[in-house]
């Protein structure tokens, strides 16, 4: 059933059992072609869209974008009773060195968010970076 809808995006809620999608995020472009974009699964699960079909200007990731200035940080919420220890980003420090994965200015109304989900490539090609050196160096 369709439960919000805002500027071509649609908030549907699925309320069957197993694990399928409990809401799923679609969009619509002008055409009327319908994408589900993002779901979350009722095991707590989160998914984003990833299908060749849907891409285009696909390339390799750029050096350039690398963990080293990166700070990874302990914290908790200000107003969390519990003071659950999370861990994370300070989003416009990350903003400096990834702005891809940060929504938001610092300091406006509305809080900056993270899609933690688009710091996985960053990760993933700084492993495959670091494999090749220390493969080469295993070498000498």
């Amino acid at each position: 059933s369709n439960v919000a809808s805002s500027a071509g995006v649609d908030l549907s809620a699925n309320c069957q059992g197993g694990t399928g999608p409990i809401f799923s995020f679609w969009w619509t472009n002008a055409s009327t072609t319908v994408t589900r974009v993002a779901q979350i699964t009722n095991s707590g699960a989160y998914s984003t869209v990833s299908d060749y079909r849907l891409k285009k200007n696909v390339r390799n990731m750029a050096d350039s974008f690398t963990v080293d200035n990166l700070r990874p940080v302990e914290y908790t919420f200000i107003k969390d009773e519990t003071q659950q220890n999370k861990l994370g980003f300070i989003a416009h420090e990350l903003q400096e060195y990834i702005p891809e994965v940060v929504n938001g200015e610092k300091d406006c109304e509305e809080f900056q968010t993270v899609n933690y989900s688009e710091l996985v490539p960053v990760l993933v090609a700084e492993i495959q970076r670091l494999k090749a050196r220390v493969s080469s160096l295993e070498k000498v």
